[in-house]
């Protein structure tokens, strides 16, 4: 598919259609930590599958595994409660690829809790690589690239 048909969406709208998603009728809910986990996710599926960007925001090696950060400062004030769903924003206009990429991931990624999608990504080489050899908890500013996600993830489709 060509990158000039593709819109290149917001973090934001990405973290909206998971909570969007959530059923908070049923007591579900997503952490931050969750969050950050299925956004990253959803990039290396769209990377990986599409061979572009699904979000234009920088994604970073943290402690706890890939973040975006300006989703993380979004919803920090939940610390490790799960997010209040009236947070979310309708959803509307995504793109068939759009739709198909994030409802994939909501449906493989979902019934995982947050430490399980931490150690997943953990466990694979573009937050491996550039958090490298620091000790755990230290803290690392820097980014994963496309490049590199859509370097592991392509060769891995089922990981993502």
């Amino acid at each position: 598919m060509a990158i000039s048909n593709h819109r290149v969406m917001r973090a934001f709208r990405v973290a909206d259609f998971f909570l969007w998603n959530v059923d908070h009728f049923a007591g579900d809910s997503i952490t931050n930590l969750k969050m950050q986990k299925l956004c990253y996710f959803a990039q290396a599926r769209c990377l990986a599958h599409h061979g572009y960007p699904l979000f234009s925001e920088r994604i970073e090696a943290w402690a706890h595994g890939p973040v975006v950060p300006a989703l993380y400062f979004r919803f920090r004030k939940y610390k490790w409660m799960g997010i209040d769903p009236t947070d979310a924003k309708p959803i509307r206009g995504l793109s068939e690829v759009q739709s198909a990429v994030l409802a994939g991931v909501w449906e493989k990624f979902s019934p995982k809790s947050a430490r399980e999608l931490e150690n997943l990504t953990h466990s694979h080489a573009p937050w491996k690589d550039v958090y490298g050899d620091r000790k755990w908890g230290r803290a690392c500013t820097d980014a994963i690239t496309h490049e590199a996600i859509k370097s592991f993830y392509e060769k891995r489709l089922d990981a993502c």
